[in-house]
């Protein structure tokens, strides 16, 4: 949730984001978890 300027635990992690859809953030989280995969991040 860091890289969506939120944070929390490894385990527990939480972010609010405002003016955008589910959609928009659907899509954007699909981006991080591609490039965190692609760097070996996971």
């Amino acid at each position: 949730m860091e890289k969506f300027g939120g944070g929390g635990h490894g385990t527990v992690a939480g972010v609010q984001l405002s003016d955008t859809t589910v959609e928009e953030v659907r899509e954007q989280l699909k981006t991080v978890l591609r490039t965190m995969w692609d760097e070996g991040d996971f």
